[in-house]
This record gives C-alpha cells, structure tokens and sequence, in this order.
C-alpha cells in the first residue's frame, strides 16, 4: 500500500488451465465471461501486484496509444462497448488532451450503461475542460445519484459549482 498509485481491485487472475476458460477482447483481455459460464467466481486473500508504473509514463502513454488504436478499429467486436468507449475517453483525456473527442466517448458509453461511476467522472472532468460548467454538474449529480458519497464525484461537482460562480461574478 505504500506503492503511490496503488488501487485494489477485484480481477480474476487465477484460474485452472482448462479449454472452456479462454481471454476474451484484443485490450485488456479477461477471462471473465468464459468463467463465469462454469460457475461462481470465488475470491481469495492472495495478492498480486502489478508495477505497470514503474515502467514510467512515456511506455505507459505508448502503450495507451497503441490500445486506443486497437480500440477504434475493432469497436463492434467488443462484448462490452460500454468499457470499450469509457477506456477510449479515458486514452483522448489524459494522453492526448483531446477533451471534445474524450468527451463523445463517454458520451457513448454513457448512453450504452448509464450505471458507471467511472463514466460520471469522465464525463465531468471533460465538461469542466471544456468550460461546460452546467452540463458537468449535471452529470456529476447523477453520478451522486447512484453514488452519494463518492468523493471524486462530490469534489468535481463541488469545483464545477465554484468555477461557475467565480465566472459569473
């Protein structure tokens, strides 16, 4: 936990080596769908972590790059379209700067799962690089909707709210 950037998360990352478990999707592969056909899915205590940082932000916005790619050109083979355009917003905000196209992104994978906490967060910090103040704190409220106490949502409102104010004076 010491680790900056360290995040907990729930991945299937064991499993037994069988035909009927297989990776699914060209970016961030998972076996998730394939395992959950044969049953539950169990959680243990074991960790296992991942120093994908450690490689430094240059090979990490390559490798994003390459994925956003990928992303575009195989978008209708994706199971989870949702994921898929949140992942490509995510690519255009933080290593292209591109926050009109991040924006259409999430704005699609909003229109395809409205439940995402991540896609609320996009979508708001898009809106408020864009100077789009009311629109972003309209779609962080409904993040908090979902979410109450979320705290990224809640300070992004928060700021969207001020930054309004502080224009209007």
């Amino acid at each position: 936990r010491d680790f900056t950037g360290y995040i907990s998360c729930n991945i299937v990352r064991l499993f037994r080596n069988m035909p009927e478990i297989y990776f699914d999707g060209a970016v961030h592969e998972s076996v998730d769908r394939s395992i959950k056909k044969l049953g539950n899915v169990m959680k243990t205590n074991i960790k296992i972590h991942h120093y994908q940082f450690e490689k430094g932000m240059n090979f990490q916005r390559e490798k994003q790059l390459k994925y956003l790619k990928i992303y575009e050109e195989n978008i209708d083979k994706y199971p989870n379209k949702a994921r898929a355009y949140r992942d490509i917003g995510m690519t255009y905000y933080t290593f292209l700067n591109n926050y009109e196209k991040a924006f259409e992104a999430f704005k699609r994978s909003f229109e395809l799962n409205s439940g995402s906490i991540k896609t609320y967060v996009g979508l708001g910090l898009c809106l408020i690089k864009l100077n789009r103040l009311q629109e972003a704190k309209k779609y962080l409220e409904l993040g908090l909707d979902i979410e109450p106490e979320n705290k990224q949502l809640n300070f992004l409102r928060n700021y969207a709210d001020s930054k309004n104010k502080n224009q209007n004076l």
